[in-house]
Formats: structure tokens, C-alpha cells, sequence
């Protein structure tokens, strides 16, 4: 199919453009895509943007574009508690809740490998992960618990998730 073909022109210069760091074709390419193909299909895309921008250090713009898309992606990010007392009773709510599920079962059930979109979507959670990392951000246990929950729920193999 020809929009295809085109898609996948497109996201090799971005790539190639990403590759010698001129940050502004990267922009043009990726948005190009962004602006004309499916969310789910735009996802290389915004991996290659997101990637282009960690290059620069610009961890803050990263965060707000991240977790933007990750809401449209309809996976659930709750705003960061108003303390460091609340995210740690968080991780331990948390911690408690992961140890509930059985590993054993999770795993039996992972039929098939991971399909493309769940794969970009771990990538773009990564992505994401780092830069709240890198600026300390209230977002990184939320990214990280959200990352688990979405594994979990697709019933990801360790050794295939991102984390």
C-alpha cells in the first residue's frame, strides 16, 4: 500500500535525521507523520521525537508530551501526590497489590509474542521513565507503577518488557 510506503520513508528519515542529531528534520519528519496517521500507527514516531529531545536534555517537555500520549493511549496516570510521604505509602500499597498476582500464572498465559503496538507502547513508557528519572519528577513511581500494571496486563514475559 502506498500510505505505507510512504509511512515507512517517512520514519526512516526521521530515524536517519535522528541519527545525525538535526533535531529540526526529526521535528518535521515526525510530525508529518503524527499529524497524518492513526495514533497507533504515529507511535514509532513519537518514540523517534521523545528520543530526539532526550538527546537535547529536554527531560520537562518530554514528561508533558509523554504522559499527554499516554492518556490518549487510555492508560491511567493519576496526578503526582502532594508529598513524599504519599508516594512511598503508594509504592507500599503497591508492592503489596503486585505480590497478590502469581507470576507462574501470568506467565502460562503469554500464548503469543508481544504485538507491535504493545511493544511501542513499553518503549514509549521507557522513554518516558528516563526523563522523569533524570529530572526527579514526582511522575516516576506513577510511570513506573502504570508500566507494571500495563505488563501485567497484557501478561508480558519479563525478559520481553521494558523494565
Amino acid at each position: 500500500n502506498g500510505k505505507y510506503f510512504c509511512l515507512d520513508l517517512y520514519e526512516g528519515a526521521a530515524e536517519a535525521a535522528s541519527a545525525i542529531r538535526n533535531d529540526t528534520k526529526v521535528k518535521h519528519y515526525t510530525n508529518v507523520i503524527i499529524r497524518n496517521v492513526p495514533l497507533d500507527n504515529s507511535l514509532p514516531a513519537w518514540i523517534t521525537l521523545i528520543s530526539s529531545l532526550e538527546s537535547n536534555g529536554r527531560h520537562l517537555e518530554i514528561l508533558e508530551k509523554g504522559i499527554k500520549l499516554i492518556q490518549l493511549l487510555n492508560i491511567d496516570i493519576p496526578p503526582p501526590p502532594p508529598s513524599p510521604t504519599a508516594v512511598m505509602e503508594s509504592m507500599a500499597t503497591t508492592t503489596i497489590a503486585a505480590s497478590q498476582y502469581d507470576i507462574n500464572l501470568i506467565l502460562s498465559t503469554n500464548q503469543s509474542k508481544t504485538d507491535r503496538h504493545q511493544r511501542n507502547v513499553l518503549r514509549l513508557f521507557d522513554a518516558i521513565t528516563v526523563a522523569a528519572y533524570s529530572v526527579s519528577s514526582p511522575y516516576l513511581p506513577l510511570l513506573t507503577f502504570a508500566m507494571v500494571r500495563y505488563s501485567l496486563k497484557n501478561h508480558f514475559h519479563e525478559t520481553e518488557s521494558a523494565f
